[in-house]
């Protein structure tokens, strides 16, 4: 062989190796910079809360004006039926939720569902603390409200008790 293909050839070798460098590097972060899953859990937990909270599903709003207050639970939309037509998933296997309205001058507690059935078949699965595919999620957030009954307003506590299915 002559010296100038032995130059070549190491020249090719050199170029070989760093061909291969730069697509391991391109197969790298095609890979792991690449977003395959996203989490939503966050986002439909805060977006389920939201529409409770603030949506015309428990809240009181004005016939008039037509205006909604947030924070005011008017009683006579407080039932699952009610709830059940605001908030609808298509999907019925994935979500369920329990609402509790206590009064705080009475004393009573108020309670309804969203897709009851699915929620009382989950919940024990959620006490017992069961991970892992096929099991819930559970979430718990209490709110001071106002609620309106018979023109009358008095002071409570609405707690949504929202289990989600696991994916």
């Amino acid at each position: 062989m002559k010296n100038a293909q032995v130059k070549r050839m190491l020249l090719n070798i050199y170029r070989f190796i760093f061909l291969a460098f730069v697509l391991g590097v391109t197969v790298f972060l095609i890979k792991f910079m690449v977003i395959t899953n996203l989490e939503t859990e966050a986002v439909e937990k805060e977006v389920f809360f939201n529409r409770v909270l603030y949506g015309t599903a428990i809240n009181y709003q004005d016939p008039v004006t037509q205006k909604i207050y947030p924070g005011i639970v008017d009683m006579v939309k407080f039932t699952s039926a009610n709830l059940e037509q605001h908030i609808n998933y298509s999907i019925k296997d994935r979500l369920g939720a329990q609402l509790d309205l206590k009064n705080l001058k009475t004393n009573e507690t108020k309670t309804i569902y969203l897709n009851e059935q699915w929620y009382l078949d989950k919940r024990p699965l959620f006490l017992a603390n069961v991970q892992g595919r096929g099991s819930v999620k559970g979430y718990i957030r209490a709110v001071p409200v106002t609620i309106y009954e018979n023109n009358s307003h008095a002071q409570g506590i609405l707690t949504i008790h929202l289990l989600r299915q696991n994916d």
